[in-house]
């Protein structure tokens, strides 16, 4: 007896066809129920073990950097901003920080300082927390659409949440912020995630909204990755408009007196060198290793890997996001939307810093959302659109091209995974440590505060060119004064008892890269250098040249790109003979740095 299958409708998606991704139902078969069982919980748990293990590793109840506007937040400090002398109001809690509006990691803030003196170590494993519920929150939502999926399938989502390669966030509390923007946007795409989405639903999802956007500006992002949950999911034009508008209106607030020179966006850097603009974008989504570009010519693995993942995430995109090509979760494609933003929005803040900017560890943790969600897209066989009439494409050549096509994107992205676990495993735990060492040099220095060099105060505690070191000293005193951070446990006096670490200062150094020694020039040429401090920020690099016979040199400043420093010389306008070239580099504390001369000759 021959079973018929009616034309008009497609065979159920857990059904054969050997295009299928088969939930990894298949690759379990023999197995008892408790040893897979416990085969998924070891293989789950493990990454979030390793996580806390390296917290607990390398943590440092440690005020560093940005973390100085919370003392100044918590003493009411006017140093930082007058909004924040005399007691805490509103206006000192949303008030902004760069280009962020922090008014729930502030209120967090609050709460630390009351309750644990701002212990830095337990706002990190508040964060630790958030991310793990925000992994559960990704493999319920997920399983949640495609029932049948075995959970071992989303070990390698549990490695990529909880890489090592984001140390930069990890190990620095105040980052909680980015990891409330996180679970916000993670929760909000669960709870829009459903077939019949109410009036009560989009309430919930829009408070989760508001707080992901008043706790960091990607946090703007969660709403457009609710509306492609909604989108997907066909929810009334009324739902739509609301979240729509009430989009606008959180976007309104929070750019309502808002100060622009304050952030480090440049718009006419970004249509002024477009073709940087998209190698810092694509160094910035490849670099999930935390591997810093350091030279030219180093970046090209980041480079390649940041090519193919944007590529696999436009093909995913168009695969599983496309009206009309329903795949069987929307879950896949919001993270990806929410990553490439990200990336977008960082390229435009940071781009004309240079690519050492695009490979900061912090970055890791949103950009690795677009390659789980190109992993949980893949997980899914191709969307019915693709799939037409099963039985006569079924051993067409067009249906084959397609299952050999997604087996292949399969294969590809468990590579990435496993190569981008490895790889930032390995970074992390170097970059762990290092940064250890640096934090506990930082409690040394601030529990030295009276005594210590005004270098060493500089160096370790905020080392930012625009702070006055005045301000630096102050807050150091007031946070020992409200026993704030490590100041409020006995480590402050065994400190206090120690030897400072000797200070000897590093002139900034640089070198003529471009022309070579003893090479010939002439017409118009560029003049290239490097510029370097390990001690403060090189503020700025001069050409001097001279000539054969007396006289000052001629003096051109040269301008900082990606690669360097940048400068023009008109030979023609010299004497044909003999030219010496060499740079000064001056620091932020404008301490000098010489390169060694270059020896040129002129033939206009």
């Amino acid at each position: 007896m021959t079973t018929k299958i009616s034309p008009t409708v497609p065979p159920p998606i857990s059904q054969g066809g050997s295009d299928r991704v088969g939930h990894g139902s298949e690759w379990f078969e023999g197995f008892s129920g408790a040893v897979l069982a416990a085969v998924t919980g070891t293989f789950l748990l493990a990454p979030i073990i390793v996580y806390l293990w390296f917290l607990h590793a390398y943590g440092v109840n440690a005020i560093f950097y940005d973390q100085w506007v919370n003392v100044a937040l918590l003493t009411h400090s006017h140093f930082f901003q007058d909004n924040y002398s005399g007691h805490t109001t509103l206006a000192s809690l949303w008030i902004q920080h760069n280009e962020n509006r922090m008014l729930f990691p502030n209120l967090v803030v609050l709460a630390l300082g009351k309750f644990t003196n701002l212990n830095v170590l337990t706002e990190m494993y508040i964060s630790a927390i958030l991310l793990i519920v925000a992994f559960g929150l990704v493999v319920i939502g997920h399983r949640r659409d495609l029932p049948s999926t075995r959970l071992l399938v989303y070990v390698p989502i549990a490695f990529l949440m909880f890489s090592l390669a984001q140390y930069g966030n990890t190990l620095f509390g105040f980052q909680l912020a980015w990891f409330m923007v996180l679970l916000t946007l993670v929760a909000a795409i669960f709870v829009l995630d459903r077939p019949n989405v109410g009036w009560p639903t989009i309430g919930l999802a829009m408070a989760l909204a508001i707080v992901g956007s008043y706790s960091s500006l990607q946090g703007l992002l969660v709403w457009v990755a609710g509306l492609v949950v909604l989108l997907w999911r066909h929810a009334a034009r009324s739902l739509v408009l609301s979240w729509i508008g009430a989009a606008a209106v959180t976007t309104i607030v929070y750019f309502a007196g808002f100060n622009f020179l304050s952030t480090s966006g440049n718009t006419s850097y970004l249509f002024a060198h477009p073709l940087s603009d998209v190698e810092f974008f694509v160094v910035n989504v490849g670099d999930l290793m935390s591997r810093q570009v350091k030279a030219p010519g180093s970046d090209f693995e980041i480079m390649a890997l940041g090519v193919v993942i944007s590529l696999m995430a436009v093909i995913c995109l168009v695969l599983y996001a496309r009206p009309g090509h329903l795949a069987s979760s929307p879950v896949g494609p919001a993270l990806i939307c929410f990553g490439l933003l990200f990336a977008a929005t960082v390229t435009y803040g940071r781009a004309q810093e240079g690519l050492s900017v695009a490979t900061q560890s912090r970055y890791a943790t949103f950009n690795l959302l677009i390659l789980i969600g190109c992993y949980l897209c893949l997980l899914e066989r191709l969307p019915r659109r693709y799939r037409r009439d099963h039985r006569k494409v079924a051993s067409s050549t067009s249906s084959t091209r397609r299952r050999r096509g997604l087996i292949g994107l399969r294969a590809l992205v468990v590579f990435l995974v496993v190569f981008v676990v490895v790889a930032g495993a390995e970074n992390g735990r170097a970059d762990g440590a290092g940064a250890r060492k640096l934090l506990q040099v930082d409690d040394l220095v601030a529990a030295h505060e009276l005594s210590a060099p005004k270098p060493l105060l500089e160096k370790y505690l905020f080392p930012n060119p625009y702070i006055q070191y005045n301000q630096i000293w102050t807050l150091d005193e007031l946070a020992k004064a409200h026993h704030l951070s490590f100041f409020a446990t006995a480590e402050a006096a065994r400190l206090a008892r120690s030897t400072l670490p000797i200070f000897g200062y590093v002139p900034p150094r640089t070198r003529v890269l471009k022309p070579k020694n003893n090479a010939v020039v002439h017409g118009n040429i560029f003049l290239l250098a490097t510029g370097s401090s390990a001690d403060f920020n090189v503020s700025s690099v001069e050409f001097q040249i001279r000539g054969s016979g007396a006289g000052p040199p001629k003096v051109i400043p040269a301008e900082q790109f990606i690669y360097g420093w940048l400068a023009a010389w008109a030979t023609t306008n010299v004497a044909n003979g003999t030219y010496t070239i060499q740079t000064v580099a001056r620091d932020s504390r404008r301490q000098l740095g010489e390169s060694r001369l270059v020896i040129v000759s002129v033939r206009n």
